[in-house]
Order: C-alpha cells, then structure tokens, then sequence
C-alpha cells in the first residue's frame, strides 16, 4: 500500500477555478489523507494570486511562458537602466 504522503496530485489552475468552493472541499479532503496538492499551468488561466489563497495547496507550478511574459511587462514598466 502507498504510503499518502508519497502521493501528489495535480489540479490544472482552469480545472481548479472551475468551481472553486467545490475544489476547495476536495482539495482540504485530500490535505487531511496526507495527499500533498499542487497547482499546475498557474498564469495560464483568469486566477490571481489573491484567488489562491482560498486554495488549500503544497505546491504552485508556474507556467513558462506566463512567467516570460510577466517579465516581458516588468522590463517595459520598470526598464533597467
């Protein structure tokens, strides 16, 4: 038998603001079985990080081209000199 602590399950960022209220139950049923929980594509969906803080997770993957293009927007807002 797999130890639950051994376990992480990933929640697609648009699969987990489908229904948030919904996810967040499921998601604290899992937390409670020692299933740790991870947010994946975040930046790819309409959340913020203001919406993830009602997120019971472990762990957050942050999208690759989210993340350049956060960065794209920081340089032009605040350039380096």
């Amino acid at each position: 038998m797999l130890n639950p602590e051994f376990l992480e399950i990933e929640i697609t960022e648009s699969a987990a603001m489908t229904d948030v209220n919904f996810t967040v139950s499921v998601l604290q049923q899992l937390l409670q079985m020692g299933i740790r929980i991870s947010l994946d594509d975040f930046g790819t969906g309409y959340s913020s990080l203001w919406s993830l803080q009602n997120l019971p997770l472990n762990s957050l993957k942050i999208d690759r081209l989210a993340e350049a293009t956060q960065l794209y927007i920081a340089n032009k807002i605040w350039p380096r000199e």
